[in-house]
């Protein structure tokens, strides 16, 4: 089974943001190119990208209230960190917008929102209409997955020998290939998803990928169930989501309104945790606490600390990550700490191994930190 996807979480708030919610980190059963179906809204660049500054700017604002309420369970910023990130995210989504051949326009953006509204707090990948393919062919220089047709742009960030990795260089895409044919170093088309077919000679196919209504049958591989929706492990159906006292799966999508989770024996849809309760995840615990999954695996109250101070599972950096794989109770001379924060336009070559971080929606782009998608390119 995929990884799960948490909706909103603070790891959530990604520099790429439009990838994560998806970090979108895209988390996407088969071969992690799994993209929209053809009946659903999704990002395509076939929608007309010459919409309004007004309308552009109501999306930008859309996608961010979507990304950053708490629907779900989880630690939230300070308002004042979120008035600062609020206003270079409505620049960096602009800058987005305008990218060449980009498949995030103010209507495709406006619909990837209105999904992240409606989803349950887990999901084993982004809805369909947040999987944005662009125009760019095959070989096209392009900043981010979104401009290519295949919805994948290669860079040439490398993992260096001090564990950091290199700034990021302007990419290609990838090229895309017809449902019916192989995939692998070429990807599928926006409504399809490249599956592996014969495993003793690691062939893959591209086949369609469909999002049901309620009753349509699913299987979070082939067939997904549209936002709002969850395929019941039991009934293997498009179901909606449950209220507070339903009966739930505890494991794999839940099935429960956000923010109730999972839990107890038999399992039920019940309110996240408040300080004291037992958790595995930060969404397991009330909105504002998180899980001190390293430590106590209680839900905890939070503190936010700022760049070089010391940090642990219930001390989180308000830019950047802790290195929580030695993080536990953060004290003055700890190693752990947040990492320093370079402003845009300052140098971030990692080579030297210091712990860095350009602030959030910047990228290290050619050696400085930028404002994701300030530079364009071609």
């Amino acid at each position: 089974m995929a990884s799960l996807l948490i909706v909103g979480a603070h790891s959530h708030i990604s520099k790429r943001a439009h990838r994560v919610a998806f970090v979108f980190a895209v988390v996407a059963s088969a071969c992690a190119c799994t993209s929209s179906s053809s009946d659903a809204p999704r990002g395509d660049a076939g929608t007309d990208a010459s919409d309004s500054t007004e309308t552009g700017t109501d999306s930008c604002e859309h996608y961010f209230l979507a990304t950053h309420s708490r629907r779900c369970g989880g630690p939230v910023l300070p308002a004042a960190e979120l008035d600062r990130i609020h206003a270079r995210w409505i620049q960096a989504c602009a800058n987005q917008l305008q990218l060449p051949g980009s498949g995030i326009t103010p209507v495709t953006l406006d619909a990837c929102a209105s999904a992240l509204e409606t989803v349950a707090c887990l999901l084993q990948g982004p809805p369909a209409a947040c999987q944005f393919h662009g125009a760019l062919p095959k070989g096209a220089a392009c900043n981010e997955d979104s401009q290519c047709q295949s919805g994948r742009c290669v860079n040439t960030e490398t993992d260096l020998p001090s564990g950091y990795r290199s700034p990021l260089r302007c990419g290609t895409c990838v090229g895309v290939v017809d449902v019916g044919q192989p995939c692998g170093q070429d990807l599928c088309p926006a409504g399809a998803g490249c599956f592996l077919t014969d495993p003793a000679s690691n062939a893959y196919v591209c086949f369609a990928v469909t999002e049901g209504e309620a009753g349509a049958g699913c299987d979070q591989v082939k067939a997904w169930c549209k936002p709002g929706l969850y395929c019941d492990a039991q009934s293997s159906q498009c179901t909606p989501l449950h209220e507070l006292g339903a009966t739930c799966t505890p494991y794999g999508p839940s099935g429960c309104q956000p923010p109730l989770i999972c839990s107890g024996n038999p399992a039920t849809c019940v309110e996240p945790g408040q300080v004291g309760a037992k958790c595995k995840q930060s969404v397991d615990c009330a909105p504002g606490l998180g899980c001190a999954y390293l430590t106590t695996h209680l839900c905890s109250t939070v503190t936010w600390v700022g760049p070089g101070e010391p940090c642990s599972d219930t001390s989180l950096c308000l830019v950047g990550s802790c290195p929580q794989e030695t993080a536990s109770e953060p004290d003055a001379g700890s190693q752990t700490k947040c990492p320093t924060l370079l402003a845009d336009g300052q140098s971030c070559d990692n080579s030297n191994g210091q712990p860095s971080t350009c602030d959030t929606f910047s990228v290290c782009m050619n050696g400085t930190c930028n404002l994701l998608d300030s530079f364009v390119c071609q």
